[in-house]
């Protein structure tokens, strides 16, 4: 069984959140750890790639971090993901209230590279045992090619009486999800908030169904 070689970063107002959002993305182009003998440290590096890359962006909207272009991503995202433009501030909040991890549990050697279909395979094992450990109540994925290459092992497609469709993952339980263009292309933009404040409801409505069952009859 695979395990996550990349942690998931996990915001330290996560666990408190009402509804626990875990973001997606695809693969880390981190070629410093291609080379087959990695030293202890490389190792913990390596293990923290994903935390440090958020906790940048994080210290960047806190003024304690200088600019970089990638940055520009996790900025759009969580202002499409919300429907405005957020402060610095909001910013920070969101980033320290959700979960992201990269699926793709091998280094890529540059942002040319694509992932394999065996790098596809081999990583939804460590990406169930995540799941597990963060149960989600929706997950946002980054990006039509992950989600095209991605093992459909256990999805599941649901139609509502109002013929509103909605996807699940069905891990040691259901749940819901939505796949969304990458944030840094330009396929992704204000157009898409209607869509993603669509899937937020039916998730949170899903969730509430599950504790009240009785007021989903």
């Amino acid at each position: 069984m695979t395990k996550s070689i990349f942690k998931p970063y996990v915001g330290p107002n996560y666990s408190n959140s009402d509804f626990k959002l875990l973001v997606l993305g695809e693969s880390h182009y981190a070629p410093q750890f291609l080379t087959q003998n990695l030293t202890q440290n490389q190792i913990i590096e390596r293990f923290e790639f994903t935390n440090d890359i958020v906790k940048k962006h994080i210290s960047y909207k806190q003024i304690k971090y200088p600019f970089e272009r990638w940055m520009n991503t996790f900025t759009k995202f969580a202002n499409v993901y919300l429907g405005r433009t957020l402060s610095k501030i909001e910013q920070v909040n969101f980033w320290e209230s959700v979960s992201f991890y990269n699926f793709i549990q091998t280094p890529m050697a540059n942002n040319r590279t694509s992932p394999s279909h065996d790098d596809f395979r081999n990583s939804y094992d460590a990406f169930k045992q995540v799941c597990h450990s963060l149960n989600p109540d929706f997950i946002l994925f980054w990006g039509n090619r992950l989600w095209n290459n991605f093992p459909r092992n256990d999805y599941q497609l649901t139609t509502h009486g109002d013929l509103r469709k909605q996807n699940f993952l069905s891990l040691d339980r259901m749940i819901p999800f939505l796949v969304t263009p990458h944030p840094s292309s330009s396929y992704f933009n204000y157009n898409n908030i209607e869509s993603i404040a669509e899937h937020v409801t039916m998730a949170k409505d899903f969730k509430a169904n599950k504790q009240n069952p009785a007021q989903a009859r």
